[in-house]
């Protein structure tokens, strides 16, 4: 019977079969099934404990009580006619279901994310994974039987707590409709994080390091966005990736306001375009809910083609302009409300900030995702010019480096700079103050000129470091996030002097007070990118010459071979 339980997937998917095979086993389940009941029952213990206990020699407040009278957010215990305490037993129920979904949640997606990049190493560590590729099965095949396989033992966990989890929901008074919705939540989490975790480890090719910045990210993220609450600015974007969320509506439809903790935030602040995403949990979970799926959408595009070619680019530059304008699309909405309190224009320009902050990021993981490997380009420059034309356009330099994966990225990156600087122009024009426009465009126009420069620069790298380009590459990231850091370090020796930031994607920071000195910093940009252009050309120049022509160069060859070169002339 157990047989043919596990034999039945493999129907539908030979790989998830595999991982089933591997992890169910009879040890494996005992041991899961013990921690989730032992779990549960210790959750369950430690709320009882925390009940209060009957005293003779005064008062006793509880947050568990029900009495009128409270005292620094406690409520004063009423005893019985019997001498017990009346505790509200729904309050009490709603603990353990936050718990049990706090739990639940970082269990599952902490854990699931460690179980995937510890799976992926292992296989790309035994080489095993070539075998799957030589299969007949599908990539997409594969990575779905990897993400319903291998956490299989924490799901098994995670369905042993619902009985637990469903009853204290409904003891709480709790709609089972929305906790059902908070099922639903969770399960697209679970897609993307796990999504996000394979992808993750199929670039970095160290386990160490890929587990515990994934692991950490996670944890850090869940708790930030626990704690906070929707502030009406871009950052309400960040709080659709998390499923805790939708906790205080589930909180709220208990109806028990006394406590504080359990009313929600400021929903009204919570709009995308105007629409209020947070005005009820319908609207709220619908919001998630396509959050997660379109993100996931483009997670799997690059999974498809980073896992059967671990030499391919994440993305093509085709899929690059439609990210790009699914991404300005997501995050203008949450950029066109202006936070309660603040002036209108004051509020936009601190938008402003943050639109071109966030695009930072995009932008750099898009640089990264879209530069070919030094072999693509190589591939590409020595061969591109034996494919007859028979049309101007069809073969043209210029198509072939707006839409050829193995052409450099700078054009592509230029393309979706414009696509950006599209959505962007019109958002300045209609929420800034007129005042603020020229600046937010001289911002603008500086922000593109260094993203073009971390382009140049990153596919200089690409072609000229042919060890740990990845961490190479990683450097000139990080050092770009750090740069306010390092900034503010040195100012202290240089008061008074902002001209260094109209030379970083944080220009905004001093482009009101820097004057006369924007059009001098655009210039000597221009001046930069035109001769790191230059040398990009000829690092391209060089890869794309035969291998014939460079190994009998005069300029590569050792000082004896070039005599024997000379004699062979002579």
């Amino acid at each position: 019977m157990k047989l043919n339980l596990i034999d039945a997937p493999g129907d539908w998917n030979p790989q998830l079969l595999r991982e089933l095979k591997s992890k169910v086993t009879r040890s494996n389940v005992f041991i899961a099934g013990a921690i989730s009941i032992l779990g549960q029952t210790l959750l369950y213990m430690m709320l009882q404990f925390q009940l209060p206990i009957p005293s003779n020699k005064a008062v006793v407040f509880h947050r568990n009580c029900t009495g009128d009278r409270v005292y620094e957010g406690l409520r004063v215990c009423i005893v019985s006619n019997f001498g017990d305490l009346l505790i509200s037993w729904q309050f009490w129920w709603l603990n353990l279901f936050i718990s049990l979904t706090l739990v639940g949640t970082f269990a599952l997606l902490v854990g699931g994310t460690y179980l995937l990049i510890h799976d992926l190493y292992t296989e790309q560590h035994r080489g095993t994974i070539n075998f799957l590729l030589l299969s007949p099965q599908s990539p997409k095949t594969i990575l779905i039987g990897k993400l319903l396989g291998v956490p299989s033992l924490l799901y098994f966990i995670a369905i042993l707590a619902i009985p637990l989890h469903l009853k204290a929901g409904l003891a709480a008074q709790i709609p089972l409709h929305l906790i059902l919705i908070f099922y639903a939540i969770l399960i697209a989490g679970c897609g993307f994080f796990y999504s996000a975790a394979l992808l993750f480890s199929l670039i970095n090719s160290s386990f160490a390091m890929s587990a515990w910045l994934a692991i950490g990210g996670v944890l850090f993220f869940l708790w930030m966005t626990y704690f906070s609450s929707p502030t009406g600015t871009l950052i309400d974007w960040l709080f659709l990736f998390s499923p805790n969320q939708i906790i205080p509506y589930l909180s709220v439809a208990t109806r028990l306001s006394f406590y504080p903790g359990l009313s929600m935030p400021a929903l009204n602040a919570w709009r995308w375009f105007s629409l209020p995403i947070g005005a009820n949990v319908l609207s709220l979970a619908g919001a998630i809910i396509l959050n997660y799926s379109l993100w996931t959408y483009w997670v799997w595009q690059a999974l498809q083609r980073r896992f059967p070619n671990p030499r391919q680019t994440l993305l093509s530059k085709r899929q690059s302009y439609f990210l790009i304008f699914c991404f300005q699309i997501t995050i203008l909405g949450f950029a066109t409300f202006s936070t309660k309190g603040i002036p209108t224009h004051e509020g936009s320009w601190y938008d402003f900030q943050f639109l071109l902050d966030f695009n930072l990021i995009m932008f750099l993981a898009l640089i990264a995702s879209i530069t070919p490997s030094r072999q693509a380009v190589q591939d590409w420059a020595r061969y591109r010019q034996l494919f007859p034309s028979k049309q101007l356009w069809q073969f043209s330099l210029i198509k072939d480096l707006m839409w050829k994966e193995k052409s450099p990225a700078v054009l592509a990156i230029l393309l979706n700079l414009a696509i950006a600087s599209i959505f962007l122009i019109n958002w300045l024009f209609l929420n800034l103050a007129m005042s603020d426009r020229v600046i937010g465009l001289l911002s603008l126009l500086v922000y593109c000129n260094f993203m073009l420069f971390c382009t140049i620069i990153t596919q200089i790298i690409v072609l000229r470091i042919t060890q740990k380009t990845v961490l190479w590459i990683a450097g000139l990231f990080i050092a770009i996030f750090m740069w306010p850091v390092i900034f503010n370090l040195v100012s202290r020796y240089f008061a008074g002097e902002n001209l260094l930031w109209l030379f970083t994607p944080y220009a905004w920071e001093a482009i009101k007070s820097a004057q006369g000195s924007i059009l001098l910093a655009i210039f000597v940009q221009w001046l930069i990118l035109g001769l790191c252009t230059l040398s990009m050309l000829n690092d391209i120049k060089k890869a794309g010459e035969s291998a014939s022509k460079a190994l009998f160069t005069p300029r590569n060859l050792s000082v004896k071979e070039k005599e024997l070169v000379i004699d062979t002339k002579n």
